[in-house]
């Protein structure tokens, strides 16, 4: 059975949108080689107490406070570099595959693993310097670094065996960007993860009062900015009788001040069950405009059977869903308020089905879904 060598800056076992996208890869990887595969991760990740079914961990330090100073001059990111060239000098033969969970680190080693003879795969999880800049948090060391950034992924793009990408749109603006490459490009989106549970929904009703809902990790650039966004621009178009809920780790004190302000605004800080939340809500809304890839928790939404209404740019990857009564995108207050008007209307009159949601979801983002999507995009043990 061909062996995979799995590398990833990612924590798959942390409830981020990056650690839970690579647990996905992960576990989509192992079901496909049947658990032959071997992962390169920091120190710091406690897989070994998760349910991932893996060969061997390779537990990675810390790169030296000098060498992080140098990626403003190197544009070596990471801490893995080294550490693979040395093992797999010895261990190559051992692995078919190697996978990339980020171009950084490919950038500094698909040289050398496609010397050594192993197929590369990367996985994009964005356009990354689109992502990076959006979520800025020193303009003078990230403007230095943003220069590296696009010169790692050209590279991860054009000496790459497979490039995987989580949006059609992330694809398109590669080759618009970078031209064509000859390795294989394919869109592998995300999926649940393997032994994820998901909720029956006894009750397609509605609330009385509809519940709009809100989540993500209150804490980014990103959604920082999605919540004053949705406060300063949309919620005067909302109707008066709608209630608000705002849940999410570690909310800074912008953000709980403006749910303050709001009678009709519930802020729940460090959610134990965010699933239970959503569960409860009536319409997920996803006001966040920076940041490219597939938004993670819009997924969250939909497993939950709860229509959603969603800026433009964070509806990348939902594709399928954007000509249905249950997916809504907007691009400014008003289209919100349309979109939401026309959505409320469908739910007075039954039009819209929390179980029905909830199975279109799985058909395209059941992790037997996302492996079957693996299986077509590389030639795993041919």
């Amino acid at each position: 059975m061909s062996k995979i060598l799995f590398i990833s800056k990612h924590n798959p076992c942390k409830p981020s949108g990056g650690g839970l996208a690579t647990r996905s890869y992960i576990e989509m990887l192992s079901a496909i080689s049947e658990g032959n595969i071997d992962l390169c991760l920091s120190k710091s990740c406690n897989v070994g107490e998760s349910n991932i079914k893996y060969d061997r961990l390779l537990g990675v330090g810390p790169r030296s406070i000098l060498s992080k100073c140098c990626s403003l001059f190197t544009g070596e990111m990471h801490r893995f570099t080294n550490f693979v060239r040395s093992y797999l000098k010895d261990n190559h033969k051992e692995y078919e595959y190697c996978v990339f969970d980020h171009s950084s680190i490919s950038a500094s080693l698909v040289d050398y693993v496609n010397k050594l003879g192993l197929k590369t795969i990367t996985i994009h999880h964005n356009y990354e310097p689109e992502y990076f800049w959006d979520n800025r948090t020193n303009l003078i060391r990230d403007f230095l670094l943003l220069q590296h950034v696009k010169i790692n992924q050209k590279k991860a793009y054009l000496e790459s065996r497979y490039n995987l990408f989580l949006t059609n749109a992330d694809k398109d603006k590669f080759i618009k960007t970078y031209g064509s490459n000859n390795g294989i490009n394919g869109v592998i989106g995300c999926s649940e993860c393997q032994n994820e549970r998901i909720y029956s929904i006894l009750d397609s009703n509605f609330n009385t009062r509809l519940k709009l809902v809100i989540t993500g990790s209150l804490c980014t650039v990103q959604t920082i900015d999605a919540i004053d966004y949705f406060f300063s621009e949309l919620y005067a178009y909302l109707p008066e009788d709608v209630e608000i809920v705002i849940a999410g780790r570690q909310p800074t004190e912008s953000i709980v001040g403006l749910c303050e302000k709001y009678n009709n605004v519930r802020l729940i800080p460090n959610p134990q069950n965010i699933s239970e939340i959503i569960a409860n809500g009536d319409i997920y809304i996803c006001p966040t405009r920076v940041g490219g890839g597939l938004k993670l928790r819009i997924m969250d939404g939909l497993r939950l059977g709860l229509p959603v209404i969603s800026h433009n740019i964070s509806c990348r990857g939902f594709d399928s869903f954007q000509n249905t009564n249950f997916f809504y995108g907007f691009d400014s207050p008003k289209s919100f308020r349309k979109a939401l008007d026309r959505l409320i209307v469908d739910i007075n009159s039954k039009a819209v089905k929390k179980d029905f949601i909830q199975k279109e979801y799985l058909k395209k983002f059941s992790f037997n879904a996302g492996v079957e999507r693996m299986k077509s995009l590389i030639d795993y043990g041919m």
